[in-house]
């Protein structure tokens, strides 16, 4: 069983921290599937993985346009979640169920679970999910004010916690976005942020 236990989290940790990091969608389904087949035979056994994996194959149709799906399986990591108190997920869940409410143009849920995301954070999530939420909600926001406000405060978490790639993603859209306004300042912060994903490319490639 301790065999088994290691190949489905060796499976899963390179869907999530790979395959699906790399936008390689085909990839993490395979990965994913193989996680799925050894979970089958034991599912009472494996409730964080049967999460995590859910989670996984979410993610995965999502990307490729499959939102009916991607749905169903988001939502059934979440049940798993909240019946096996799994905090350390719940942030991710909600952060992809918010992208695929996004995805479907309803931007009210969406801005409603990217907000449920940031405060699961705060009941012992997962911190990495709190730049990326701060970007989308900086995307959704009707005001100048709020979305100069969430902007600054998404490049701040990003610098201080976010995954490699994730970080150079957050920092070249926030940057974007920053150089548009005609504050000097903004326009500054945001070159700065565009040279910083700059950098984090010219890091990856060497």
């Amino acid at each position: 069983m301790d065999d088994e236990y290691g190949l489905i989290g060796t499976y899963l940790l390179w869907g999530f921290e790979y395959s699906s990091v790399l936008g390689h969608w085909a990839d993490a389904r395979k990965r994913f599937e193989k996680a799925k087949q050894l979970i089958k035979r034991r599912p009472d056994s494996y409730p964080e993985e049967r999460a995590r994996l859910l989670l996984g194959l979410g993610q995965v149709e999502l990307r490729v346009g499959n939102l009916d799906q991607a749905r169903r399986l988001l939502e059934q990591s979440k049940a798993i979640i909240e019946e096996k108190n799994l905090d350390w997920l719940r942030p991710a869940a909600l952060y992809f169920m918010g992208q695929t409410r996004k995805a479907g143009r309803d931007k009210d849920g969406a801005k409603s679970c990217f907000e449920a995301s940031l405060d699961a954070v705060e009941m012992r999530g997962c911190p990495d999910y709190v730049p990326l939420n701060l970007l989308e909600l900086a995307i959704l926001a009707s005001s100048k004010r709020q979305k100069v406000e969430l902007l600054k405060a998404c490049v701040k978490a990003s610098l201080e916690r976010a995954r490699y790639i994730e970080r150079q993603v957050v920092l070249r859209k926030a940057g974007a976005m920053l150089v548009q306004f005609s504050d000097p300042k903004l326009v500054e912060l945001g070159r700065d942020c565009l040279r910083r994903a700059d950098d984090i490319e010219i890091t990856r490639a060497v």
